[in-house]
């Protein structure tokens, strides 16, 4: 097995000097080839809800059309070969609007320049705005008044400017150097003004009703990413959504909610073949759970219970962190969500220079390297794929870097029993804390953590896991083992779930029976180079009659071999 850690890229409308991509198949194909795990789409960027508000149908031919892209590519790539995709909502972010004139190339200006930008929810195609609500407004006006001026930093902190004065609900912004604007980036109002919404906002709830629940349910996508939540209320409220949007769309059940009520009528009236895209059977959704908000760090261990998976988001995070705290941060999220086996994303800014040049500087190659030392399963380019000029090249680069990272020994070996004892003692004190859990998920965590020691103790060539969800090799994986996991699935959904865990790989193989699962999984996975005849595997499963998810067994096979070898 080549790579440990994995690769997520966002997906962009534009190639080099922001040029519409020719063909947008030979753009991601050659993402996926680069070596692209999981294709991000940003609905921050989607039209469909624009659309809807405006009273038209909302038209999502876009994103549809990226995804079936994907799709192809994975599936020309080789054998074996999962991308799985993650739709990541915009969340309570707010985000600025150009002029259509200046969509594309950005909105230039100098030193001293003022800029008008309206806050509205209903911006018109000629002006400047953003997409803040009436309460926004009002925080603004309250806080210039009181303080005199406001710092607004749009994307990642850059251009900076200050707002001295609020007429009506247009924001007058003052520049103090030059600078470029680009389209959809986001608007932070610095310290003073209030960001968070109380509720998941109108836009998000039509993009999750309209095209990312049913694309969950259908399998045409794996994950959703949601933005600037705060505890896990926020994550137990966007899967009552998402029940009650399946309790609508099949069954004629209006919500509790009179507004989503409303929402799910007007939705049905306009796009009739939305029942349909809701009949397939259904699937739990997979949330990410972006970590972006002082509120979310303090509420870590409860979303890290309930989300599928984890980014620490470190555009936003930095603009309401200390700087200096950030790096901490990075390495406290990414060890917590080891614990309880959840992946975890590192993202913003991995090579923002090879946006615009072939080469990464040396600051974000340390990064890079360290971010892979962390324990991160996975690193996510953001404009680097979706509008840089070398989207393929910045692919190449960070696997190239991460290669380096996994290869250093040194690293990884130093005290390897110790680093073992350290985490099955943190487990067992996190199992300990979790009083209703069952009594075999104990067993469970003994026994993956065993396996590693073993496969490493022996110089085994991989553990194989025989796992109906996925989950064994997922918990295998957090105690980062020098040596390869590969899953046996028995179907697609599954192995792209798993393309965001770092060390496995994922094989398709569903028999009767385990053992049947188990001997095509080993023919498929030597057929996709991921095994070597003859070669000594262990491999971890569960016995007939254990709980669903429990993970019990244990033996040494050798691959070819119907029998145990030990």
């Amino acid at each position: 097995m080549k790579h440990r850690t994995r690769v997520v890229c966002t997906l962009g409308r534009t190639v080099a000097g922001g040029e519409r991509a020719q063909d947008a198949g030979t753009y991601i194909a050659g993402l996926v080839v680069a070596g692209m795990d999981v294709a991000r789409l940003n609905l921050a960027h989607a039209r469909g809800a624009v659309e809807f508000m405006a009273g038209r149908t909302p038209d999502y031919s876009r994103e549809r059309a990226s995804m079936e892209a994907v799709r192809r590519a994975a599936s020309s790539a080789g054998v074996e070969r999962h991308v799985a995709i993650l739709l990541d909502l915009q969340g309570a972010k707010v985000r600025v609007t150009l002029p259509e004139s200046h969509r594309f190339g950005g909105l230039s200006f100098d030193a001293g320049a003022t800029l008008r930008m309206r806050l509205t929810l209903t911006p018109e195609p000629d002006e400047l705005s953003c997409d803040a609500s009436e309460r926004i407004l009002r925080a603004l006006r309250e806080a210039v008044a009181e303080h005199g001026t406001v710092s607004v930093a749009f994307g990642d902190g850059e251009p900076l400017l200050d707002c001295a004065e609020v007429d009506g609900d247009i924001a007058v912004l003052c520049a103090a150097a030059a600078g470029v604007l680009r389209s959809r980036k986001g608007v932070n109002f610095l310290g003073v003004v209030p960001e968070i919404e109380p509720k998941m906002r109108l836009r998000d709830r039509i993009d999750i009703a309209a095209l990312a629940l049913p694309a969950a349910l259908r399998g045409e996508a794996d994950f959703l990413a949601l933005s600037f939540l705060r505890s896990v209320d926020d994550l137990r409220a966007l899967r009552a959504f998402c029940r009650s949007a399946i309790a609508f769309f099949r069954r004629g059940e209006d919500p509790d909610d009179a507004e989503d009520a409303q929402l799910f009528r007007d939705l049905d009236e306009r796009c009739p073949e939305l029942r349909a895209r809701y009949a397939e059977s259904p699937e739990r959704l997979r949330i990410v759970a972006k970590i972006e908000t002082r509120a979310a760090t303090r509420h870590l261990d409860g979303i890290l219970a309930e989300a599928d998976a984890v980014m620490v988001a470190r555009s936003d995070l930095s603009l309401r962190c200390s700087p200096e705290d950030v790096p901490r941060l990075q390495k406290d999220i990414i060890r917590r969500a080891r614990l309880l086996g959840r992946p975890a994303i590192v993202a913003t800014q991995m090579l923002g220079h090879m946006e615009h040049a072939t080469s990464p500087t040396r600051s974000e190659a340390a990064d890079v390297f360290n971010a892979v030392l962390d324990g991160s399963d996975a690193l996510m380019l953001s404009a680097e794929t979706a509008i840089g000029a070398y989207p393929h090249e910045a692919v190449h680069t960070l696997r190239a870097i991460a290669t380096a990272a996994e290869e250093w020994e040194e690293a990884r070996q130093v005290g390897r029993d110790f680093v073992l004892s350290h985490l099955g003692k943190q487990i067992e004190a996190l199992r300990a804390a979790q009083q209703r859990l069952p009594g075999w998920v104990d067993v469970t965590d003994r026994i993956t953590l065993e396996a590693v020691r073993i496969a490493e103790g022996l110089g085994l060539a991989a553990i194989v896991a025989v796992s109906r969800s996925g989950n064994t090799a997922r918990l295998i994986a957090r105690f980062d083992p020098l040596v390869p996991v590969v899953a046996i699935v028995p179907n697609e959904r599954v192995a792209r779930r798993l393309a965001i865990v770092g060390s496995v790989r994922g094989v398709v193989a569903a028999g009767d029976t385990e053992e049947e699962s188990l001997v095509a999984g080993l023919e498929r996975a030597v057929e996709a180079g991921l095994l070597t005849d003859g070669s000594r595997v262990l491999v971890v499963g569960s016995r007939e009659g254990d709980p669903r998810g429990a993970t019990t067994a244990i033996a040494i096979r050798r691959v070819r071999s119907d029998a145990a070898d030990a």
